[in-house]
């Protein structure tokens, strides 16, 4: 978004788009492998159930790596549709676009900063009405 956002650009931000879950699972497993393998070389009395204690209470990862990893691919791929409707001097279809990164960067923002909200009827309809708008896009 610093520049006027190419083709190969808005391929590498789609991309990335389409990895979170796969980035998600990576930055997990590099946080769990060293307690593992704490675990598996230490005395009997730390078990790899006990392993898992301090993944589950881990404030950097639940609360800043995996948001990151969620959020800055859409917040990437919002921006770089800003940009285009900037430097085409146009509003469609790039505000469209736009709006369907920033739409899935909400609803993924609440659900993972407050889990019980998952249950609450509006951030169901915010999610239904997200996962209609991105199909239809």
């Amino acid at each position: 978004p610093f520049y006027e956002v190419t083709f190969r650009d808005g391929f590498i931000g789609d991309i990335l788009t389409s990895t979170v879950r796969p980035l998600q699972d990576l930055v997990f497993t590099l946080f769990f492998l060293p307690l593992g393998l704490r675990a598996w070389w230490s005395s009997a009395f730390y078990t790899m159930d006990a392993a898992a204690i301090p993944m589950e209470r881990n404030w950097l990862l639940h609360t800043v790596l995996l948001p990151a990893c969620t959020l800055s691919p859409l917040w990437w791929r919002f921006l770089q549709n800003l940009r285009q409707c900037f430097d085409a001097k146009k509003r469609w279809p790039y505000l469209g676009n736009a709006f369907k990164y920033l739409m899935a960067a909400e609803v993924a923002t609440f659900g993972m900063f407050d889990p019980s909200a998952k249950t609450h009827p509006l951030w169901m309809a915010c999610f239904f009405v997200a996962t209609l708008y991105q199909v239809w896009w």
